[in-house]
């Protein structure tokens, strides 16, 4: 209602309630709190420099918040070592199609399909294929 209309169409007092909005912060926390038990950090086990940085950044953001405590760090599969086993073949594709990547990334280049991956995608991606294989176990 525009305020110059406002006293013509008052509303009568106590019919209506306004409902109380969350804050972002508790938004978080009831999230943090309500549904996760374990969160996990994908990260190479030679480079710890990162993952101290990620724990600074997280501690930053959300503070000392219980949450915090719930993550951990998950051993990334490193794709230069895995590279040299071969034991992705048959789990991860080497060839992928970026067109719908290419959308938001502007580094990537046309053609955008028959990309091959590279050592890091495909360690990222059995990363991924291992964390989830525990997830499910």
């Amino acid at each position: 209602i525009p305020p110059h209309r406002r006293k013509k169409h008052a509303l009568p007092e106590g019919e209506v309630t306004i409902p109380k909005h969350k804050t972002k912060e508790e938004d978080d926390n009831e999230l943090f709190n309500n549904k996760f038990t374990r969160i996990r950090c994908i990260n190479l086990r030679r480079r710890d420099d990162r993952w101290r940085s990620f724990c600074f950044r997280m501690r930053s953001a959300l503070g000392d918040q219980q949450h915090v405590q719930l993550v951990e760090r998950f051993d990334a599969v490193d794709g230069a070592e895995i590279m040299k086993s071969l034991e992705y073949e048959n789990i991860v594709s080497l060839h992928w199609d970026a067109t719908k990547n290419a959308m938001y990334d502007k580094h990537i280049c046309a053609p955008y399909t028959n990309k091959l991956m590279t050592a890091g995608e495909i360690g990222c991606a059995m990363s991924h294929v291992q964390l989830w294989k525990e997830l499910l176990a």
